[in-house]
């Protein structure tokens, strides 16, 4: 067996789909908060209560499309230490903006492709139109609110995303995510 290793560390293999690019397509996907801490808010009653940060994701969620012209998240749910939701990504939109510079599409047209992306250049993940960069910035948005606001919160690294393949596994889906709060009592992730 033969181990990857980068700066003398072990890699993880990537969870994602090697035959997907993740620039266009419909995903179910489930982020956690680091130690599954229920950080996002409580369960009473079949009722969810959203705690501060709870509330600033779930607005995050909402107007994702503010953010990522190329991104829609047409259901989702804010549970206590994880949020479930279907992300479609459209890659054919053509007004995304440079997430990093945030510079306007005139300013981003002059700026030279080899300077672009920051230290990576062309190679920073962030400079596509992928389901990877909008759930980072998903991600950052929430972490950056709470840092400003001193509010003890963190994210798991990474997060697990599935390919929805057909109109049958988005109604599923969209059915799951829609009784997530009903079924916290039998959920594995309610400790």
């Amino acid at each position: 067996m033969s181990e990857e290793k980068y700066k003398d560390r072990y890699r993880i293999a990537s969870a994602r789909a090697a035959w997907h690019d993740y620039l266009g397509g419909a995903y179910f996907v489930t982020i956690c908060t680091k130690g599954r801490e229920f950080f996002l808010g409580k369960i009473e009653d079949e009722q969810m209560h959203l705690s501060e940060i709870g509330k600033y994701a779930d607005e995050q969620f909402r107007d994702v499309s503010l953010y990522y012209p190329y991104a829609e998240i047409p259901s989702y749910v804010v549970m206590p230490n994880h949020i479930h939701a279907i992300v479609i990504i459209n890659d054919r939109h053509d007004t995304c903006r440079d997430a990093i510079h945030r510079v306007s599409e005139t300013e981003e047209k002059e700026t030279p492709t080899k300077n672009r992306g920051g230290i990576t250049k062309t190679d920073n993940p962030m400079l596509y139109k992928s389901l990877g960069a909008v759930i980072r910035g998903l991600k950052a948005r929430v972490t950056h609110y709470a840092n400003e606001k001193h509010i003890d919160f963190a994210w798991q690294s990474r997060f697990h995303d599935r390919i929805i393949r057909d109109q049958r596994d988005m109604n599923e889906t969209s059915i799951y995510v829609a009784n997530n709060v009903a079924k916290w009592p039998e959920d594995e992730m309610n400790r």
